[in-house]
Order: structure tokens, then sequence, then C-alpha cells
């Protein structure tokens, strides 16, 4: 099983969400597609144009369209 860096609630499992909006370099890492360019890209999208309010807000980001998007959108929350 894969060990992450942070605690979750016992009842969170595999479950468990980025949130884009708080997330660094390295935990976006951790979803499918994003390296650290795309994920840097999405830190400096977010200290620039402020929080996502919609987690399609992240196809906003270049480099990321809607393929991309499909392989991530379940393990991203705004929230």
């Amino acid at each position: 099983p894969a060990v992450y860096p942070f605690h979750f609630p016992p009842d969170a499992g595999s479950d468990r969400l980025i949130n884009i909006n708080e997330a660094g370099v390295e935990e976006l890492t951790e979803l499918p597609g994003i390296g650290e360019t795309r994920a840097g890209q999405i830190v400096e999208y977010r200290q620039t144009y402020g929080r996502f309010s919609d987690k399609e807000d992240l196809k906003n980001v270049s480099g990321i369209g809607d393929s991309i998007y499909r392989k991530l959108e379940t393990y991203i929350t705004v929230d």
C-alpha cells in the first residue's frame, strides 16, 4: 500500500483526495499524469489567480487538458 507523509482519519483509506488549493508540488506529483513541472505550474497558477473554485478550473493550467483532467478528477478536491 502507498505511504503518505500526512495523517488521515482511519476510515479515509484509499479514498483520500488531494486538495489542489492547498497541496504543494510534492503532494501534487502523487496525482496521475502530474510530474514536478506540471505540479509547479499548478502552484504558480494558484499563486497568480487565487484558489480554484471548481475542480475543472484545473484545465486552465497550461498543459492540463481534458485527457489529463479525466485521469485525475477522481483524486482531487477544491474543498
